[in-house]
């Protein structure tokens, strides 16, 4: 546990510079204030950064019973904006007045702790206010952004509005961090974008940093710039890897392997902070690489079940819930299948035990809720309490076990699922752990659905005509964009457009997990793809000529572009194929593949058990 006295010289530091422009901004904002109200934000500002600081400085990980010092086990992470990239990402790189940016990553790729480190740096260096929120603290609240701001700042004997943060932007460096937007609930989501804009329109000089998974919508962000979580090179993937302080003989044997050439092997994977910290684990009993991402986890859960305290000699943890290994990984595949079809990233104590009894009716299996939390805290280190709620120690850990009970649910309880939360693990990884673990029945039971309800959209009968392939276009409204930020001549994007009708499947990235599954080379040998970027920019270039409009602030709906006819033949030989008409015969070809495969396997079943 970090010692609240690391951090409260460099606060005092920070907030003395600071201290007049509070006191001016708390009088503007309460106009009304005795003296001895406005003196005490101050303090109240104070007490926020030090416990914030205290509880940012400690991290729980796969490795370790108890939080370590971010530090120890956190390597400086680059970002990228399109083909430049920003080393060892400091709090100096976005606290400037006015920025505005959206840190993306996939799962794991280190986007909190990153956050983290931007609120800790701004302090240690003195050079902004730092303001740290968990979005999804949002899920448990009424209110939004500045409810919940307020209630941070807010100590013993003081309320302090957040309009008094904002109003001190004007004077002094504020960066406001918010870490999380993926993991605010569905229902409130678009609510917390549209108070993320309202406060970059009316606070100016505000410094804004959303943190979020990959998003189709992010890119429709007016004024924001999307920063990418870059992955760790080699050098950062060692230093990593000495910092976390593991089993020494392990490392340096799995460090070894990694200069030999298993990094440039499997760089997608062990670029990756969490899957590489994964890897160490399992390293200690098996020097293989998995080849699929969910099978980190499922290597990770083997090994943290079965051989986390052999590093601990003469140590064995006491199982309560009494469950064997499959039983349990069962049980936690329910409990994680029914939190997560529930919205619920993190949880109470209560709501928990209700996951667990509904996942013992689901499994049949007897479980006692408080037993299992216990195994899961205590034992195999899987879930970390923080605060009153409890969390999976990664939400990844939540979505590959949802994943796993989905690949062996029954296919009433997936077609069920499939219609309730379709959109939301498509958005996520749980369809892809679903399809990477059980292909035959995520085709069956997801992707079959899922090109069904394209089917009906676009009114396919058995031939696709233009007014069929229009209406295809029509159902993901893309823009198309140059973005001139992201390389020197410029780079073609595709922007989500804000405020679009949210649909019950997430087209885009069901395309790309169903292309994942099903190469396009195979299923349409016929097309061949393969463009570079010039060609690509210079058809945009040339769409907007056409429409005459100025390429620097225009973007083009993507229907308008295909209307040109070498701007279309040039579209769909580019990697955004799947939103132009081929998409959909794309679509056929797999539609059609699958149901022969199935008409062919209830075939062989009918033979081997009779009419």
């Amino acid at each position: 546990m970090v010692e609240s006295t690391t951090w409260a010289a460099p606060i005092a530091t920070l907030l003395a510079a600071f201290k007049p422009e509070i006191v001016a901004a708390t009088k503007f904002t309460l106009q009304r204030a005795k003296s001895e109200t406005i003196a005490r934000v101050p303090r109240a500002f104070s007490e926020y950064l030090l416990q914030t600081a205290v509880r940012l400085a400690s991290v729980s990980t796969l490795l370790k019973d108890e939080p370590q010092p971010l530090y120890e086990c956190y390597e400086p992470l680059n970002v990228s904006l399109g083909n430049t990239e920003i080393p060892n990402s400091s709090a100096s790189a976005f606290n400037t007045p006015g920025t505005r940016a959206i840190i993306v990553g996939r799962g794991g790729s280190g986007k909190s702790m990153m956050m983290r480190h931007l609120f800790l740096d701004c302090i240690a260096q003195s050079s902004a206010l730092p303001l740290f929120l968990e979005l999804r603290d949002i899920n448990h609240q009424e209110g939004g952004i500045a409810d919940l701001l307020s209630r941070h700042l807010r100590n013993r004997d003081t309320k302090v509005p957040a309009e008094i943060v904002f109003n001190l932007s004007a004077k002094q460096r504020c960066l406001l961090l918010l870490d999380g937007l993926d993991e605010v609930s569905t229902d409130k989501r678009q609510d917390v974008a549209n108070e993320i804009d309202e406060l970059a329109d009316k606070y100016s000089q505000l410094a804004i940093v959303v943190s979020s998974r990959p998003e189709d919508e992010l890119r429709g962000w007016e004024n924001f710039r999307v920063f990418s979580v870059a992955p760790l090179s080699l050098d950062k993937a060692c230093n990593l890897l000495k910092r976390v302080n593991y089993d020494p003989d392990t490392t340096e044997r799995l460090i070894n392997d990694l200069r030999r050439g298993l990094f440039e092997r499997h760089f997608e994977l062990l670029s990756n902070p969490l899957l590489l910290t994964i890897m160490l684990v399992t390293y200690r009993t098996t020097s293989s690489i998995p080849s699929k991402r969910y099978l980190f986890f499922e290597y990770a859960f083997d090994a943290m079940f079965r051989h986390h305290d052999a590093i601990k000699r003469g140590f064995q943890r006491e199982f309560q819930a009494d469950l064997s290994p499959d039983d349990f990984a069962r049980v936690v595949s329910a409990v994680a299948f029914v939190s997560y079809s529930a919205h619920k990233v993190d949880f109470t104590a209560t709501e928990f035990n209700s996951y667990a009894r509904a996942a013992s009716r689901l499994e049949s299996i007897a479980v006692h809720g408080d037993r299992l939390l216990h195994d899961l805290r205590r034992c195999v280190s899987l879930m970390i309490k923080d605060g009153l709620h409890y969390r999976f120690v990664h939400r990844s850990f939540q979505e590959y076990f949802a994943a796993c009970f989905l690949s062996n649910a029954e296919p009433e309880i997936i077609t069920a699922a499939v219609s309730r939360i379709a959109t939301r693990m498509v958005r996520d990884n749980v369809a892809e752990y679903f399809a990477e673990k059980d292909p035959r029945r995520f085709g069956l039971y997801v992707v079959i659905p899922f090109i069904e309800w394209v089917f009906d959209i676009v009114k396919y009968k058995h031939k696709i005509y233009k007014s069929t392939s229009d209406r295809w276009v029509r159902l993901t409204p893309y823009k198309i964009s140059i973005d001139w930020d992201d390389a020197e001549d410029g780079c073609v994007v595709l922007k989500w457009p804000p405020g679009v009708a949210k649909q019950k499947w997430n087209v885009p990235r069901m395309m790309r997990i169903i292309r994942s599954v099903y190469a396009q080379s195979e299923v349409l040998p016929g097309i061949q793809l393969g463009l570079d970027q010039d060609e690509l920019v210079g058809a945009c270039l040339a769409a907007h000529d056409a429409m005459g409009l100025d390429p620097s602030d225009n973007d083009i709906p993507i229907v308008d572009a295909l209307s040109i006819p070498n701007v279309q033949s040039v579209l769909e030989r580019s990697w955004f194929w799947d939103a132009t008409p081929i998409g959909l015969q794309y679509l056929v070809a797999v539609y059609t593949q699958l149901m022969q495969e199935y008409q062919e396997r209830e075939s062989a079943l009918s033979g081997i058990v009779g009419p």
